[in-house]
Order: structure tokens, then sequence, then C-alpha cells
């Protein structure tokens, strides 16, 4: 929550970019960027940010087949191996967006 509140004025005085798509979920389904010039050009812009997910996976399996033995083998040999709960990998992307003239934008993303 500290964080969010460090983090809320440089939210607010963030760049203005000229035909801009975002990053986050609003630009969703958004697939090509707005053909309307609603920000005038005042010079080089800069902006980086990112994009962070930790995900964490609760599974579980079961089998409803008959048990079945087979020569060297101990146990079932239809069971399955025990699922455990846990975290996999981390993902994070990289946004540099930089508007470099007058209704020139570059976009680069590193995921």
């Amino acid at each position: 929550m500290l964080i969010a509140i460090a983090l809320l004025p440089i939210s607010i005085r963030a760049q203005q970019l000229q035909f801009y798509r975002p990053d986050n979920m609003l630009g969703i389904n958004e697939f090509e960027t707005p053909k309307i010039d609603t920000i005038k050009f005042t010079g080089l812009k800069v902006k980086v940010g990112g994009n962070f997910e930790m995900e964490f996976q609760a599974l579980r399996n079961f089998n409803t087949a008959t048990p079945m033995t087979r020569t060297g083998f101990t146990g079932n040999v239809n069971s399955l191996e025990p699922l455990t709960n846990g975290f996999a990998l981390p993902m994070a992307n990289l946004n540099v967006d930089a508007q470099l003239a007058d209704g020139v934008r570059m976009n680069i993303t590193v995921y």
C-alpha cells in the first residue's frame, strides 16, 4: 500500500505521447493505435515501464482406472504422480515508448 501511495505522483506526471496504446489492461483488444492526433508535439519524450507476473498453481489430479500391476514394477502402474502447490516461473517485460518527432512514435517491448 505504501509503495502504491509513493508511486502515485509519478503516475500523475506521466508523459503523454501521440498515438499511444497503453501497455496495461487498457490496451487489450486495441490492435492499432488511435489515428486522431489529440496531443500536441512538444519535443522528444521517452516513457519506460515494465510488467511483472508471478503465478501460483494449485493443481490436483485423480485417476479412476482399475489398479494394475506389471511384472518388474512395484505398485500400481495406473497411478499418477502426486502434484504439489507452487509458483510457476516468473515473467517480466520491459516497455520503452518514445516520441521521436511529430507523428513518429517508437515502441520496444522486451519479453
